[in-house]
């Protein structure tokens, strides 16, 4: 008798095991105030919607999530007052919109993610990071339209090293006017110069760009200016 109680416990424990399963990977997610990483051991996963705010980290690291609750014209993830959304890895697709309010912060770290969306919300104002490589950042990929309009805009190339190349921050493939970032801040090596590029935004589909240029050393330079010199010279 005891050997069936037993079997009745076991199988009691293992249908509130399945029920807590089933919690955990509930149609919400709300990072309120705490910090939540994604990543390649986590189960990919489709969210109806996601919510940070109150000081909240959603780091997404690797793995694929997906936040579509099936109607496009709605902020499925919200970034709200305190919140940071901080995508490093993965490929992670938003097939609403996605709202920020300005004291949220959605930063892009380094070049191994793949990002698509559908629209950035038309009250986007989210501070908006690029923070580089060694190889560069990843693109900011909207489907539809992305409007910056609000949103300060922040560059960190400082860990750069992969010589002269053009990056595309953002791109849309139907904007809309006043898209461009209220404000910018670019931040390279002292090895590099850039050139920051909005002026095909706000026409159609466009794309943001940013130009590192690879600065000689003033050594190097000299050397320069000398061997033209001895031709000159010959």
């Amino acid at each position: 008798m005891k050997k069936t109680n037993n079997m009745l416990k076991l199988s009691s424990l293992v249908a509130t095991t399945a029920s807590l399963v089933a919690t955990t990977q509930a149609a919400t997610l709300a990072v309120n105030g705490t910090t939540f990483d994604f990543d390649a051991t986590t189960p990919n996963q489709t969210y109806t919607q996601v919510t940070v705010q109150n000081g909240g980290i959603l780091n997404l690291k690797g793995g694929a999530m997906t936040v579509d609750n099936a109607d496009n014209s709605t902020d499925s993830l919200e970034l709200s007052p305190g919140g940071l959304v901080n995508i490093s890895g993965g490929s992670h697709t938003f097939n609403d919109r996605i709202g920020g309010n300005t004291a949220s912060t959605f930063r892009i770290t380094g070049s191994l993610a793949t990002i698509n969306l559908n629209q950035l919300s038309g009250t986007y104002r989210a501070k908006t990071e690029f923070v580089f490589d060694a190889a560069g950042v990843s693109t900011l990929v909207a489907s539809s339209w992305a409007k910056f309009g609000g949103s300060a805009l922040t560059v960190d190339a400082t860990a750069y090293t992969g010589g002269t190349a053009t990056f595309v921050l953002a791109s849309a493939q139907a904007s809309i006017n006043s898209t461009v970032f209220a404000s910018n801040n670019i931040t390279t090596s002292a090895g590099y110069s850039y050139s920051y590029d909005d002026t095909a935004y706000d026409n159609g589909a466009g794309e943001i760009t940013l130009t590192l240029t690879a600065v000689p050393e003033p050594s190097s330079a000299a050397l320069l200016g000398l061997a033209g010199v001895a031709l000159i010279l010959r």
